[in-house]
């Protein structure tokens, strides 16, 4: 290999790179910023030198959801899997239904974290005490989540920006 081919193989490689930005794995839920894979003890402490409450501990497999200290308002919810995190989600939440300002700005924010490569999933879902039409826009590991429906009879109208994959 010359050293002019092995100098012409790095050029490429860097342009390649440089050309197709990398997706941001940081999700801002309130004054936090999380990161993929960051330690569950470091997210609660986060949260708590923030403000929040986490309705669960570091051992928690299972969503989690972040609250105000009054426990009145929602701010996302997180998971975690072998003690490091591995999914969260905020809410962009529309009390109408019919309002596209959370929409835009959902999608906005998956844009301007480097979403460029997506796919769109619709996915309905049908239980005995809930109807419920979703449309996943999966960008890697971030996404959006819309949603409309109903559970236990009342009226869901959802918007969600998350990082990684729920289980």
């Amino acid at each position: 290999m010359t050293q002019q081919w092995k100098q012409n193989a790095i050029l490429t490689f860097v342009l390649a790179s440089a050309a197709v930005p990398a997706i941001s794995q940081t999700l801002e839920l309130g004054v936090v910023t999380l990161s993929l894979g960051m330690a569950s003890q470091q997210v609660l402490t986060l949260f708590s030198e923030g403000g929040y409450k986490v309705m669960g501990d570091s051992t928690s497999t299972y969503l989690v959801p972040v609250v105000d200290r009054t426990v009145k308002h929602t701010y996302g919810l997180v998971q975690f899997t072998g003690g490091r995190l591995t999914y969260a989600e905020r809410g962009w939440t529309s009390t109408t239904g019919d309002n596209l300002d959370a929409p835009i700005k959902a999608l906005g924010a998956l844009a301007q974290k480097g979403a460029t490569s997506c796919s769109i999933t619709h996915a309905p879902s049908s239980q005995p005490d809930s109807t419920l039409d979703r449309v996943f826009v999966t960008c890697g590991q971030r996404g959006v989540r819309l949603a409309i429906g109903r559970f236990n009879g009342i009226d869901i109208y959802d918007v969600a920006e998350f990082i990684g994959e729920s289980h």
